[in-house]
């Protein structure tokens, strides 16, 4: 039971976009084919690279949270060297999403519908929650991983479905775009505290 109430904090109650703002530099981009050389980690919009694009996101959040549990508790900390922690988790997510986006091209996905993998995979999200996920428990760590990535996620493709009418005639020219996005954004944190207080009746009463 406690472990269900962690999963559905990470993911709902307390989404980690909404409720900390880890991981809102890809979300806040205009699409999915506007970036560097055609490559971007915005949300994409074909089904494809929705798949693609979850997958990379969930793996790195669990596994960074995982290893950087790892890494601290059974070396740094032990040698006196906790202090070290920020830098051997940006290692080890640059790391993995160097080796997401390799394994990637090597089966032809990367860049389809100009997304890179690692791109997706190194935003602020990651190493937020390995800071985050390193004391308790490694289970805990490996919970929380992947239900805020998934949280991560789905407030992704939410504003991903609602992308083009944020451009739309309907909406006054000043608000168009990132503006649009933010006010979206701030009504669905109001939103989601909802879900807080209904986790703290199912599972912390």
């Amino acid at each position: 039971m406690k472990i269900l109430a962690v999963f559905s904090a990470a993911a709902l109650g307390e989404n980690p976009v909404l409720v900390q703002g880890l991981g809102l530099d890809p979300l806040l981009q205009p699409t999915a084919e506007g970036g560097q050389d055609g490559v971007s980690s915005a949300p994409p919009a074909s089904p494809g690279s929705i798949r693609l694009w979850t997958a990379g996101v969930v793996i790195v959040t669990t596994l960074s949270s995982a290893l950087a549990w790892f890494l601290q508790n059974r070396f740094l900390e032990p040698a006196g060297l906790g202090y070290l922690g920020i830098v051997a988790f940006t290692v080890i997510i640059l790391a993995l999403a160097r080796l997401l986006g390799w394994l990637g091209r090597r089966r032809g996905l990367d860049r389809s519908d100009g997304l890179g993998l690692e791109a997706v995979t190194t935003n602020s999200l990651v190493l937020g929650l390995a800071l985050q996920n390193v004391r308790g428990l490694l289970l805990k760590a490996l919970m929380g991983g992947l239900a805020a990535g998934l949280g991560w996620v789905f407030v992704g493709q939410i504003l991903a479905g609602f992308r083009d009418r944020f451009q739309g005639p309907q909406v006054p020219p000043p608000l168009r775009g990132l503006p649009a996005t933010l006010i979206a954004l701030g009504l669905m944190a109001l939103t989601f505290t909802g879900f807080r207080g209904m986790l703290q009746v199912l599972f912390f009463r």
